[in-house]
């Protein structure tokens, strides 16, 4: 399962997605607010996105999946593997948010721009599309639930193998934040991918997924 960040859909995630469906199912998924997806009357906070990815899997019927996300995404993953330990075989966290040192919308807000200058060209089309559709709105709300969680408080309850995956060159992510998530983790285990900013898994799909690969197959 694939898990996108704040406002982008899933689309972004095509490129990783192509590479290991060579070798698994690949779901990409769309929560309630994203792309065409149902739109609820408010934003869902980080334990109303995972109650409705918990939903979905069982509506589904999918067990032990094993499942890769991507900055916000990470959030909605711990939460869910936090509150359900075992709902994931495994789980990957690629530039996991939010980070401490940006905990406040002052120091956090000027990373979106950092950041932007570093991805690809090709994916600023996806993004702006994405949050266009998303809504100026239902972003903030959504970024606020996001700075208020504390995946910090829930990733010693989370007993899957944990893969986190940080672009060297990503602008919201530390070193530190990183290490210090590693070293939380029951189970956990670090990548650095570089050269690669946020939205590693589409700067580097090849890269991301040799260590999703290998990974998911140790």
């Amino acid at each position: 399962m694939l898990l996108h960040g704040l406002g982008v859909s899933s689309r972004y995630f095509v490129p990783l997605a192509g590479i290991l469906a060579a070798r698994w199912r690949v779901v990409a998924v769309d929560l309630p607010g994203w792309d065409g997806s149902d739109r609820p009357p408010e934003a869902l906070d980080i334990p109303g996105l995972a109650g409705e990815l918990g939903g979905w899997l069982d509506a589904e019927e999918l067990q032990g999946v094993h499942i890769v996300a991507n900055s916000l995404g990470c959030q909605i993953a711990v939460d869910l593997a936090a509150r359900e330990p075992g709902r994931f075989e495994r789980i990957v966290l690629i530039g996991p948010t939010v980070d401490p040192r940006y905990r406040t919308p002052f120091r956090h807000a000027p990373r979106f721009f950092v950041d932007a200058i570093r991805e690809p060209p090709s994916l600023l089309p996806i993004i702006v599309r994405d949050y266009l559709r998303f809504g100026l709105g239902r972003f903030v709300a959504t970024a606020g639930a996001a700075l208020r969680d504390r995946p910090e408080d829930k990733l010693p309850r989370i007993p899957s193998p944990t893969l986190v995956i940080k672009g060297q060159r990503d602008a919201f992510v530390s070193t530190d934040w990183v290490e210090e998530m590693v070293a939380l983790l029951p189970r956990g285990e670090l990548a650095v991918v570089p050269r690669a900013p946020h939205a590693t898994h589409y700067a580097a799909p090849r890269s991301v997924a040799t260590l999703v690969e290998r990974f998911f197959s140790a």
